[in-house]
């Protein structure tokens, strides 16, 4: 008795794909060839000028989470969204997919519109179907636009794919790509390596919305396509090891070749394939990096002037210079900033008491108040003006108030009317 072999599933004969998420559309024309881009609708509809590269392989998001998050329903039409989907294709190039516009089943999705997900999934249906046939009344060729299953649970998602096999749709046999929603921010979960095990044995060709490392590495045999834009967050916030950047070469770790590239098409020999953007522009523009800019400040300062024989030269030249070289974070910045000015408040309050006599007031629930000097009369307020006037002060931007904030005490300033 022979066994039976196992069942091909299309994940094992695809290579799977990996789109790079960006929100730079001029990267659809600057990066490498054989990067796959995956852009959002909502980046690329504001753009009145679409780059057009020689070519590129792309696909969009319809920025779904983003306007249902804002609005709690879809504002952009079907019509609309087609329109915008006619105008990519034909001046950025042949689109290789698009995401519907669909409705995600995550809980806070579920309080923001108010309905269930057994409605969000009928909605995500019938959009499909709704594109679909709109597509060519207004396009040529075939419709980019690819089915979404959406759910929460490994039974919502099975409903969601008979209900569109209900309405004619044939997942496995007429589409490349069957995307897999609301798993982003749970993709590093076995719950969705299940889930993804049991839909690819529908020999379906999955597309994970939002797969990062740590999801691809439990479940990324079950997928024949991938996109994430986490790597922008992370690089946002951490700057590459330098020797990272040293060893990289034109086929960069964040995308594979893409299918269907012309053969002409090398790899990219542009300076940012083995350096960092920033790095590039700084290097063809001749301008330092922040660090070695300041060490070439301290290196083109005059030296400093030693004291006299006998006194002894002070080592603070060095300390400043080493302090030179230490960037501060806006953070640091800003509270070296605050200290300074409420330091310089208090200086100003203290000579004021100094020269004019009187206690001034430090604490009070008006803002107008601090710093100003509280007389407890309305004679000894109106002598301190008469002095003030003496020494250059404009009487007409002056006036003598009672505050209410301090006691029944009189102040000397900008606020209040004359009493």
């Amino acid at each position: 008795m022979t066994a039976t072999p196992p069942r091909t599933l299309i994940c094992d004969d695809q290579a799977m794909n990996f789109y790079l998420g960006t929100h730079r559309p001029r990267w659809l024309v600057d990066a490498p060839h054989e990067v796959s881009l995956f852009i959002s609708h909502r980046v690329l509809a504001p753009m009145k000028k679409l780059p057009r590269p020689e070519w590129r392989h792309y696909a969009v998001d319809s920025g779904g989470f983003t306007e249902l998050s804002m609005n709690g329903r879809w504002v952009t039409t079907p019509g609309e969204y087609v329109e915008a989907l006619l105008r990519y294709d034909d001046e950025i190039g042949d689109i290789a997919w698009a995401a519907p516009q669909d409705w995600m089943v995550e809980p806070v999705m579920l309080d923001r519109t108010g309905l269930t997900v057994r409605e969000h999934q009928e909605r995500t249906v019938s959009n499909f179907l709704e594109l679909e046939a709109l597509w060519p009344e207004r396009g040529a060729g075939d419709c980019p636009i690819m089915p979404v299953i959406q759910g929460w649970t490994l039974d919502d998602y099975l409903r969601c794919v008979d209900l569109y096999e209900s309405a004619g749709v044939r997942l496995a046999e007429n589409y490349p790509v069957v995307g897999v929603g609301s798993v982003c921010r749970r993709q590093n979960t076995s719950e969705i390596a299940l889930i993804f095990r049991e839909l690819a044995q529908l020999d379906l060709p999955l597309h994970g919305f939002g797969v990062k490392t740590g999801g691809l590495a439990r479940y990324g045999r079950w997928l024949t396509t991938a996109d994430s834009m986490a790597w922008s967050y992370q690089a946002a916030a951490t700057r590459p090891c330098p020797a990272v950047w040293a060893t990289r070469t034109a086929r960069t770790a964040c995308g594979t070749p893409s299918p269907g590239a012309p053969a002409s098409s090398q790899p990219s020999t542009r300076p940012y394939s083995s350096t960092s953007p920033s790095t590039t522009w700084r290097q063809q523009h001749d301008r330092p990096e922040p660090e070695e800019r300041h060490l070439r400040q301290v290196q083109a300062a005059p030296p400093r002037v030693p004291r006299e024989e006998g006194v002894g030269a002070s080592p603070r030249g060095d300390v400043l210079a080493l302090l030179a070289t230490v960037r501060r974070s806006p953070r640091e910045q800003h509270l070296r900033g605050l200290g300074r000015r409420l330091r310089q408040r208090h200086r100003r309050a203290t000579r004021r008491a100094h020269l004019r006599g009187g206690d001034v007031v430090t604490r009070t629930k008006n803002r107008m108040c601090v710093g100003k000097v509280r007389h407890a009369d309305k004679k000894s307020a109106e002598a301190a003006l008469r002095r003030m006037v003496q020494e250059g002060a404009r009487r007409s931007r002056l006036n003598v108030y009672r505050c209410s904030h301090c006691d029944g005490g009189y102040h000397v300033g900008h606020v209040g009317r004359r009493r």
